[in-house]
């Protein structure tokens, strides 16, 4: 019985070490089946092949094209797949199961790029040095760095990507591609129509004036670019720029009514003035409280349900300024500093209860983020607002810190009408602006 302990230990021993080629992992080819191969357009054929050692033998090396496994290789194995032409990044890794003896071998990357109709041949292995290492070993000359460098823009498909591509390789032959596949995108993009501009697609034409500052759409990209800026931050100063610059442009109108606008100077409604202080009053208690929270609490996450929403038809005590409602709470606090509140509350603004729905928001870093998103009703009128505050930079805040004053991209809306904080007053904006300014917050 003894004798037969030994044997089966021995054997569990070679099989993990991988001595007797008995006991080598076994190869597995890849599957294409001809309706794949068939939707190749321009194929090239990949060879790889693993070396045998005495280490490793009962790993299998698992191949990857990309992100995509496309087989394993045991000892003295070997297979061939077919892809398309362009990008290769090859993976090899160790099969990641547990083993005794020696460590898991750690990745190997490849990068090259195949043409049309070539054939690529690699040589893979273990190396023993205190560890064990893949390698891979090209048995040909490998691809110029600006092919490799296009090919991974190529995947990206970006502009950014053919921007970043073009500055590191002015010279390169593959410039003129990269070139036709900017102007392909922007063009796809539909963006080169105004009426589908809006605040989220405006990045394209930012990437595309980074990337062909003089290419054939710049002239369009740059006069948008300077419109969506002025609109971002209103003032005088910037739409007159426009239009000295753009007599004629495309935003020629809105870029007049906005003047119209912003040349009115600072607001003196004090409806207006009044919700937006009630607003900012609100936010402060709020952001007190979730200071109180994260001071108080070890966890990094957890959530307090509301005992009670919020009624339209409250009324406030006599001499009641603001008062919080019951559905006011820390719903949600994450770790990395990142703390949501839903805030409702009742402000009595000119004599009549206002009711205030929404969300604050803070974020802990080098830059901290203050915000309160949400509406505001009165008569039955329902209006949006964003408040962006001064951060709070002071990780040891005391329970008395709020953040300090209003960022120039706070905005409210009032019966329709869109204002905005420029540092200083608030000034008004479009009746119906071209672009929405951090509508995709609401």
């Amino acid at each position: 019985m003894r004798l037969i302990s030994i044997f089966f230990s021995a054997v569990a021993m070679l099989f993990l070490c991988g001595c007797p080629s008995m006991f080598y992992a076994s190869t597995q080819m890849p599957v294409q089946s001809k309706e794949d191969l068939e939707v190749i357009n321009n194929p090239v054929s990949i060879i790889i092949e693993r070396d045998s050692s005495m280490w490793g033998g009962a790993i299998p090396f698992v191949i990857y094209d990309g992100n995509k496994e496309i087989g394993r290789l045991g000892p003295s194995g070997a297979f061939e797949w077919k892809r398309e032409a362009g990008y290769l990044q090859l993976k090899v890794s160790g099969a990641a199961t547990a083993i005794a003896g020696p460590n898991l071998p750690d990745e190997a990357i490849y990068e090259d790029y195949p043409s049309a109709g070539g054939t690529l041949r690699f040589l893979s292995g273990l190396n023993v040095d205190g560890k064990i290492a893949i390698w891979i070993k090209p048995q040909q000359e490998r691809a110029p760095d600006d092919f490799v460098a296009f090919g991974k823009a190529e995947r990206a498909n970006t502009i950014n990507a053919y921007g970043e591509f073009m500055k590191a390789y002015a010279k390169s032959s593959k410039v003129d591609e990269a070139i036709r596949r900017c102007d392909n995108l922007i063009e796809e993009s539909g963006t080169l129509n105004i009426n589908n501009l809006n605040n989220k697609n405006i990045d394209i034409i930012k990437a595309y004036l980074n990337a062909r500052p003089e290419g054939k759409h710049a002239p369009f990209t740059e006069e948008v670019n300077q419109y969506y800026e002025a609109e971002k931050r209103p003032t005088t100063k910037a739409f007159e720029e426009y239009l000295q610059k753009y007599p004629a442009g495309q935003f020629d109108k809105w870029a007049k009514d906005n003047l119209a606008f912003t040349s009115l100077g600072e607001v003196t409604d004090q409806s207006l003035i009044k919700t937006q202080e009630a607003a900012c009053r609100i936010a402060q208690s709020g952001f007190k409280r979730m200071l109180q929270y994260k001071k108080n609490s070890s966890n990094t996450m957890f959530q307090i349900q509301p005992t009670s929403m919020a009624q339209t038809n409250a009324t406030l005590p006599k001499g009641t300024d603001i008062m919080l409602q019951p559905a006011s709470g820390v719903e949600f606090i994450q770790a990395n500093n990142r703390i949501l509140m839903q805030l409702n509350a009742l402000a009595d603004i000119e004599g009549l209860v206002t009711q205030f729905k929404g969300t604050l928001h803070y974020e802990e870093g080098a830059q901290s983020s203050c915000t309160y998103v949400g509406t505001v009703s009165k008569k039955d009128i329902k209006d949006n607002f964003f408040l962006e505050f001064d951060g709070l930079t002071d990780r040891n805040i005391d329970d008395h810190a709020i953040p300090s004053g209003l960022l120039e991209n706070s905005w409210i809306t009032m019966e329709g009408k869109q204002y905005y904080y420029n540092g200083r007053h608030w000034t008004h904006g479009l009746n119906t602006p071209f672009f929405h300014i951090y509508s995709d917050t609401m």
